[in-house]
C-alpha cells in the first residue's frame, strides 16, 4: 500500500515505465468543444490509424472470454489499494494516469459496490484531486465483467475548467439522475468508505436501481468527485454507433471518426446522453 501523499508521484513514475516497456498505450486524440444548451461538452476524436488499429485490437480482446485482471500484467500494477483492491493502469487510454480499482479475487461487474470497494476509493482519490466513476454493467458502457472502479485526475484535459459538468448544470439532463452533496469527511480514511457506501445506496433508491440476491436490476453509471456523487440509470450503451460510459455524464465524450463526430454534431450531445438514459418524468 503507498504510503499516504505518495500516490501521485507513484502514478506518473510507473506510467512513464509502463509506457516506455509496451505495457500501455494512449490513444491519441483531438480535443474540440461542443456547446449543447449552455454545456460546453469536452469531445476527443480518434486521431490517426496507428491509433484506430490499437483500439481495434482493444475492441477485438474485450470480445473474447479473456479476463485482463487475473492474473494483470506486472507492468500496469501501480499499488495495492487495500485487502480487497489493487490499483492498476488502464492498457488502452484516452486520458492520462487513468486508474483502475479491481477487486483481487473476481467479483461480477453487475454487484453492487460495497464498503470495501468505497474504501479502496477513497484511498486513492484522497490522494489528488479526481473523478471516480463506475460502469454498472454493460448496458453503463462496461468493457469486462470483473469489478472495477474507474479514477482519472481533474482537470479532465489541459486548459479546460476542472469539471465540465458541475451541478448547476444538470437542469439541462432531461433523463432521470440524482445527485446528493457530499460532507467534508467523505473521504476520511479513519470512516473506510461508509460514508461514501451509504450515499450511494440512497441514490440508488431514489434512482430505481433496485437489487436481486446483491445484483442490480438495472444497468447504472456512478461519478464521484470530492464534493458530490451522482447515478444515472442506463437502457443502453449506444447512440447509434458512438458509445456512452460514465464519462458522458461528466460532459466528456469520445468518439472513433469523423462520421460519428458528425452525429454527435448533428444530435447534440445531450440528445446522445437522453437516447441511453430513462426519460425524466414528466
Amino acid at each position: 500500500m503507498f504510503e499516504p501523499g505518495t500516490l501521485w508521484e507513484l502514478v506518473v513514475r510507473r506510467q512513464a515505465e509502463a509506457a516506455a516497456c509496451g505495457a500501455m498505450y494512449t490513444l491519441p486524440t483531438k480535443i474540440m468543444r461542443i456547446n449543447d444548451a449552455g454545456v460546453h461538452f469536452l469531445v476527443r476524436v480518434l486521431a490517426h490509424l496507428e491509433a484506430k488499429a490499437r483500439l481495434r485490437d482493444k475492441e477485438e480482446s474485450d470480445q473474447r472470454a479473456h479476463n485482463p485482471f487475473l492474473p494483470y500484467e506486472q507492468a500496469l500494477f501501480v499499488s495495492d489499494a487495500g485487502p480487497h483492491h489493487v490499483c492498476l493502469f488502464n492498457k488502452f487510454n484516452v486520458v492520462e494516469h487513468h486508474l483502475l480499482l479491481v477487486t483481487r479475487t473476481f467479483e461480477h461487474q453487475d454487484l453492487l459496490l460495497t464498503v470495501d470497494d468505497f474504501a479502496a476509493l477513497a484511498s486513492c482519490m484522497c490522494e489528488f484531486d479526481a473523478l471516480g466513476f463506475y460502469n454498472g454493467g454493460m448496458l453503463a458502457g462496461a468493457s469486462q465483467t470483473h469489478k472495477h472502479l474507474q479514477i482519472v485526475p481533474l482537470p479532465l484535459a489541459a486548459g479546460v475548467e476542472r469539471l465540465i459538468i458541475e451541478p448547476v448544470a444538470l437542469p439541462a439532463f432531461r433523463f432521470v439522475n440524482v445527485l446528493e452533496s457530499l460532507g467534508s469527511s467523505a473521504f476520511d480514511k479513519s470512516d473506510h468508505g461508509n460514508l461514501l457506501y451509504a450515499t450511494y445506496r440512497r441514490l440508488l433508491e431514489r434512482a430505481g436501481v433496485g437489487e436481486v440476491q446483491g445484483r442490480q436490476e438495472l444497468a447504472y453509471n456512478l461519478l464521484v468527485t470530492h464534493d458530490w456523487m451522482l447515478v444515472v440509470p442506463r437502457r443502453a450503451e449506444c447512440c447509434g454507433s458512438i458509445s456512452v460510459n460514465a464519462l458522458g455524464f461528466a460532459g466528456s465524450l469520445f468518439v472513433r471518426n469523423e462520421t460519428e463526430l458528425q452525429m454527435l454534431r448533428e444530435l447534440g450531445p445531450l440528445q446522445v446522453l437522453e437516447t441511453v438514459t430513462l426519460p425524466a418524468p414528466p
